[in-house]
C-alpha cells in the first residue's frame, strides 16, 4: 500500500477587518456625528478592534477625528449664516440643539442659545406653563411609581 503525502494547513493569522469598506463607513458614521459605540456597531466591528486600528495607525485617529467635527462645524456655519442675514442651508433650531449639547461639554453650562428675538426675555406666563408642565410630569412619575409598588404587591391600596 502506497504512502499518500498528508499535507497540513498552515495557519498564517487572521485576516484584518481593516478593508476600505470598513474604513468608510466608520468615516461615514463619525460624519453624521456618531460615537465611537454607535461607529463600531455601523462597521460591524468590535470596539476593541477600533481602537487597536487608533493605536497602529495614528494617521486614521486623526482622519475620524477630524470628521467628528464635521456636524458641529456644519451647525455653527448655520448659525453664523443666520447672524449675517444669509440663507441657511439646514435648520437653525436643530443647529443650536446640536451646538448646545455640544459646546456645553467644553464650556460648561454656561452656554445657552435662547430664542429670544425682542430682548425681553422669557414671559411671566410662559414661565408659569413650564413650571406647571414640570409640576405634571412630576406627578405622573411619583403614580406611575406607586400604580407599579401596588402591581408587584410592595404597597397596599
Amino acid at each position: 500500500m502506497a504512502k499518500t503525502k498528508q499535507y497540513r494547513y498552515k495557519y498564517s493569522g487572521r485576516r484584518t477587518k481593516l478593508t476600505e469598506e470598513c474604513v468608510n463607513k466608520l468615516e461615514e458614521a463619525f460624519s453624521v456625528g456618531a460615537n465611537v459605540s454607535q461607529a463600531c456597531y455601523y462597521a460591524n466591528i468590535s470596539r476593541e478592534t477600533y481602537y487597536k486600528w487608533i493605536k497602529a495607525t495614528p494617521a486614521l485617529s486623526d482622519r475620524f477625528e477630524d470628521l467628528k467635527q464635521k456636524l458641529p462645524l456644519q451647525a455653527l456655519h448655520n448659525i453664523a449664516s443666520r447672524i449675517h442675514g444669509k440663507p441657511t442651508t439646514g435648520d437653525i433650531n436643530l443647529s443650536k440643539w446640536l451646538i448646545e449639547r455640544r459646546m456645553s461639554d467644553e464650556y460648561g453650562d454656561s452656554l445657552t442659545l435662547k430664542d429670544d428675538r425682542l430682548g425681553l426675555g422669557t414671559p411671566e406666563e410662559d414661565i408659569e406653563v413650564i413650571n406647571e408642565f414640570h409640576k405634571r410630569i412630576k406627578d405622573n412619575r411619583l403614580r406611575r411609581s406607586r400604580e407599579k409598588a401596588i402591581a408587584d404587591g410592595e404597597l397596599k391600596e
